[in-house]
């Protein structure tokens, strides 16, 4: 038995020499940098509605809280719902009625609507709370991220790496936002973090750490699933790399696993570890109970299926679909309650609504996703400055590897085989991480938002710590560009506060461009509609407006008066949704994901087909186009006067009007926006006559 011992880390193991020690100054600024990523993240809250998804997420967790009922969670995993809703418990809050059919049919979409506009809550407060949990989270991962790159570069690479992170608009945008994704960024980077340390020093309390993480991990997220390969090749790694592996138990025991089996045991019982606390932390999440449904038990309730309510299939049978070995394994797992009912039911529906989806890129609109999708995201919407950073970060590597080949500076030389072996194993988690996670993402099928690959960046401002080598050169201008390219960043951050959901950089065109290469949760997701009414409040005069918005609950809700042009979301399905009638000159607020007519199937792309129909129409319609755009209540008894036919007729009628126009508006600049995510459009009779004529 070799027994081993800790010491402190020196300036040669890191791959760029420099002090790792952490000073009362260098604490100051992790602190000051930290202090300032969260100001930022809840300063860009103020004016933001809730976006698409928030709503769903807080709703879930709150009644998960309180009725320890799980039927709200279908399609999601349960930990970032439970954690933003902590906070909710004094908040005094009405429920939709328990009798409610969404309740008995586990409809998570429209129990949540009602929940937070239609009871009488107080929504500003509920969202504040749930989102400053998930900012707090960020500011976690920020701190994950300094002493990651400080173990690697040294204590300047761990302050720059952190300054990116606490600056950059892709994590703000998520660091202020109740959702899953930064979270799973956060278990993600924790994760890979402590099970490598577990896989190059064992103990008892990276065992668990590691455990745990991994544990968060796979309850924030199906793409959870992506960490096991990754373990696995690190598992590999660690088992046939040449350094001893020193085991400690309870602190008292030491020996070096020095033999491949030695090492290889080690990892099985580490990983047998993780495993159970897996397992574990999965039924603690539901409550240590299998069945899903607990309050008002009925026997009439019904698992989640809003695309198909009434079918008479089971819905078990409906997200298995053709996948008869994903019916396998989970009916085996179902027959033999291995895991809770609603779990199983969470990883089959994923399977089903991520096999296809609507996706748009550049004007190109697709169902199964595009190869280009993660890639031209990751280029539009990451500032130059980070671009540039990388590429720093790698000339500094370079220079780090001529140092230490020529033994200039307190190292010795050493071999190029040996340097690069050793740079490569000490990085080798945030590059497994990188490749596994890019691998999956661009060969995916569902390509809804830049925000999918948001755990990809956490390690990539890791790496950049590597650019911290510059300081050590000896040209000024040398020393200078990391510096300069820092504070480029938090000039393009300052830039774009409070929209940092909607930056873009200058390849894309700027924020204002955004809308012709990405939309949806990259973009344009709901959150702009408070900021819409006081941009109204204050520029609209005695003109009509018509407004078309992806995004949740009532617009009265919002303060806003408008004509619903036709397209019922279901946020605000029923809206005016009768019709307008004609279209009038005015104002016309139309959100970019309505624009590129995302989620619109057939009326994506106006072709010649649609064209020839509308004309087709018009005749028929026209009489329509001289009903005022107020008066609803005309227009209802006159299609209530037709056939039901008709009035199916007349709604075609306006969703191609609609389409129409927004083909017609794709080809013009807007007037004004609002958050770069509403685009406004001042049209005249004239206008409107050369787009639906």
């Amino acid at each position: 038995m070799n027994k081993t011992t800790d010491t402190p880390a020196t300036d040669e193991e890191a791959l760029v020499p420099g002090n790792r020690r952490c000073g009362r100054t260098t604490a100051a600024i992790v602190v000051g940098l930290l202090i300032v990523h969260l100001v930022l993240a809840l300063g860009s809250m103020a004016g933001k509605s809730a976006t698409y998804d928030e709503v769903f997420h807080v709703t879930r967790g709150y009644v998960s809280w309180h009725t320890g009922d799980m039927r709200l969670t279908a399609g999601t995993m349960p930990l970032p719902s439970l954690w933003m809703a902590m906070p909710l418990y004094d908040v005094p809050v009405e429920y939709p009625s328990f009798d409610d059919p969404t309740w008995y049919d586990s409809n998570p979409w429209v129990y949540s609507l009602k929940f937070f506009f239609g009871s009488g809550n107080d929504t500003p407060r509920i969202l504040e709370r749930a989102r400053t949990l998930i900012a707090i989270v960020s500011v976690g991962l920020g701190l994950v991220i300094f002493l990651w790159s400080r173990a690697l570069f040294g204590v300047p690479g761990g302050i720059l790496s952190l300054t990116m992170y606490a600056f950059s608009p892709t994590m703000l945008a998520h660091a202020r936002l109740a959702t899953t994704d930064l979270m799973t960024a956060a278990f993600f980077t924790l994760s890979i973090a402590l099970v490598w340390a577990a896989m190059n020093k064992l103990t008892w309390l990276r065992a668990l750490g590691s455990a745990v993480a991994l544990a968060g991990l796979f309850l924030c997220k199906l793409t959870a699933i992506l960490v096991i390969p990754m373990v696995a090749l690190l598992a590999l790694a660690c088992v046939f790399h040449k350094q001893p592996l020193p085991v400690t138990i309870f602190g008292r025991r030491h020996w070096s696993a020095g033999s491949v089996r030695a090492r290889l045991l080690a990892v099985a019982v580490l990983l047998a570890i993780q495993a159970t606390v897996i397992y574990a932390g999965i039924w603690c999440a539901y409550g240590m109970r299998y069945h899903t449904f607990v309050y008002k038990v009925t026997g009439s309730e019904k698992l989640t299926e809003t695309h198909q309510p009434d079918s008479p299939v089971d819905r078990w049978e409906l997200q298995y679909g053709d996948r008869q070995t994903l019916k396998e394994i989970v009916e085996f797992c179902r027959r033999h309650k291995l895991f809770p009912e609603m779990y199983l039911y969470t990883i089959a529906m994923g399977t089903r609504t991520t096999a296809q989806r609507e996706a748009f890129i550049d004007g190109v609109h697709g169902m199964t996703g595009f190869r280009r999708f993660f890639p031209l995201a990751f280029l539009y919407k990451t500032p130059l400055p980070v671009l540039g950073l990388l590429a720093a970060a790698l000339a500094a590597t370079l220079m780090c590897r001529r140092r230490r080949l020529t033994g200039t500076g307190a190292a010795p030389a050493i071999s190029s085989r040996a340097w690069f072996e050793k740079a490569l194993y000490a990085t080798l988690p945030i590059w497994v991480l990188l490749v596994v996670y890019w691998y999956f993402a661009i060969n995916a099928s569902i390509n809804i938002g830049h925000r999918h690959i948001l755990a990809t960046y956490p390690p990539l401002f890791v790496l950049c710590g590597a650019a911290a080598g510059l300081f050590r050169a000896r040209q000024r201008l040398v020393r200078w560009l990391v510096p300069v390219l820092a504070g480029l960043l938090i000039v393009c951050s300052l830039r774009i506060f409070p929209h940092y959901l909607a930056y873009f950089n200058s390849l894309a065109g700027g924020p204002g461009n955004g809308y012709r290469h990405l939309v949806d949760s990259s973009l344009d997701w709901g959150q702009d509609i408070d900021s819409l009414r006081t941009w109204l409040d204050r520029n609209r005069g005695t003109e009509a407006v018509y407004f078309a918005w992806f995004g949740n609950g009532p617009p009265r809700y919002y303060g806003i008066e408008a004509y619903a042009l036709p397209f019922e979301t279901l946020g605000y399905a029923g809206y005016r949704s009768i019709g307008t009638g004609s279209l009038t000159p005015g104002i016309y607020c139309i959100s970019a994901t309505m624009l590129q007519q995302v989620y619109v199937p057939g009326l994506r792309t106006w072709t010649p087909g649609l064209e020839d129909e509308y004309h087709k129409m018009l005749p028929e319609m026209g009489a329509f186009e001289e009903v005022p755009p107020g008066d609803t209540a005309g227009l209802r008894e006159e299609l209530a006067s037709r056939s039901p036919m008709f009035a199916r007729r007349f709604a075609r009628f306006q969703r191609l009007r609609f389409a129409k126009l927004c083909a017609w508006l794709r080809d013009r600049d807007c007037d004004d926006h609002v958050g770069y995510s509403i685009l406004i459009y001042r049209l005249d009779a004239e206008d409107l006559e050369q787009a639906l004529r």
